[in-house]
């Protein structure tokens, strides 16, 4: 702890003085130092004064995230893993500090976080904290969960849970983006949790909580307006990779047309067989990969509580599905809307199919509230 502490200098962290071993108590004592955190602990504010209303929430949320976006993006990220009520003390002003780095010696051992011990307090670890691991990540589920804590009186483990995560809607009611930011804080499975504080940051003051950035080189277009979200994957034309598989296609033909040719010499027919079969069923596969690729292109309408999907062949429609939230699933690349499965963006890049997905499963939890359709975020076959 004490090394760790000499390292930050951040505001509402306590600053480190001293650290010595006291031989005169029995047994002896490693003492730390630190600057005095005027004011109570969060958990006693709360407990005097009752759930805090919303406008201080989002302000307690604010003054947490910038606290974890300093200490996870430094060179080796510190990752407190015992953020709860007991361990912020807040002044008369509501400033906040985070206090109690106990918990974070460990991970400065390398670059993975340790397994060997489970630290945090029940209620307000990230389930994954349970088998001994460790992110930033886990840093902002605890945060969430805190916030749970300050909106309602209750200790999070005594809220009733839905599909493994916090039903804190059963204990409060709030509005504004800091919903949303919630729900995206206390995702159970660490891949479908916010990604960083700023990104949560960014969405508490009105902007994206996106999982994931946009890639470099994506080409779909996303707009939003009036809370309807817009997502188009536009065909790629004869590009080089529809050239590529061109080129594939002749060789497949040239390889029937040998066929033709040595079938007429006499030539044993049964590798001839085999050679035609395979060119019969590659063939075609591929020649359909190649037309989707330059003509075919896709749109997504989504509200809060519906979605509207499109595929288009030279611009004109040629499918249509419409289905409301609770019949929606959310898959890597495959969504299933109203019992229909569908190959959403066959041809994009695995990073830009996983913003795309990213934008899906944001909408979805704004739009229930719940995460009803992510299937806790597995794939759907």
């Amino acid at each position: 702890e004490a090394r760790v502490l000499q390292q930050l200098d951040h505001p509402a962290i306590p600053r480190y003085v001293d650290a010595f071993l006291d031989d005169e108590r029995k047994p002896p004592a490693y003492v730390l130092v630190q600057q005095l955190a005027p004011g109570i602990p969060l958990r006693q504010l709360v407990r005097q004064r009752g759930p805090r209303p919303r406008e201080e929430l989002e302000r307690i949320a604010e003054q947490l995230l910038e606290i974890c976006a300093y200490l996870h993006q430094r060179s080796v990220p510190v990752v407190h893993r015992d953020i709860k009520p007991d361990n912020i003390v807040v002044d008369d002003e509501g400033t906040l500090r985070l206090v109690d780095f106990g918990g974070v010696r460990e991970l400065w051992a390398g670059t993975q976080l340790s397994k060997v011990s489970t630290v945090g307090t029940f209620g307000y670890m990230a389930p994954e904290q349970l088998s001994g691991r460790s992110t930033p990540q886990s840093d902002l589920y605890a945060v969430g969960a805190t916030l749970c804590f300050c909106g309602s009186g209750k200790e999070p483990g005594d809220l009733p849970q839905r599909r493994l995560r916090i039903d804190w809607r059963s204990a409060m009611r709030l509005d504004g983006a800091l919903p949303r930011v919630l729900d995206r804080l206390l995702e159970p499975i660490v891949e479908d949790r916010i990604a960083t504080a700023e990104h949560a940051l960014r969405a508490l003051h009105g902007g994206s909580a996106l999982a994931l950035p946009r890639p470099p080189e994506a080409c779909s277009e996303v707009s939003l307006h009036d809370d309807v979200l817009e997502i188009r994957i536009p065909a790629f034309g004869f590009d080089g990779r529809a050239k590529l598989e061109a080129l594939g296609a002749l060789s497949l033909l040239m390889l029937w047309m040998l066929f033709i040719f040595l079938m007429r010499t006499g030539v044993s027919r049964a590798p001839m067989l085999i050679l035609a079969l395979v060119t019969l069923v590659a063939f075609p596969l591929l020649a359909r990969n190649i037309l989707s690729r330059v003509f075919g292109s896709e749109s997504l309408e989504v509200t809060p509580d519906r979605l509207r999907y499109q595929a288009l062949w030279r611009g004109q429609p040629t499918r249509r599905i419409e289905a409301t939230w609770d019949e929606v699933e959310i898959g890597d690349r495959r969504l299933r809307i109203g019992g229909r499965s569908i190959e959403l963006g066959r041809h994009l890049s695995t990073d830009e199919a996983a913003w795309i997905r990213s934008l899906l499963v944001e909408r979805l939890g704004a739009g229930d509230g719940d995460g009803a359709g992510t299937e806790g975020g597995a794939p759907v076959s």
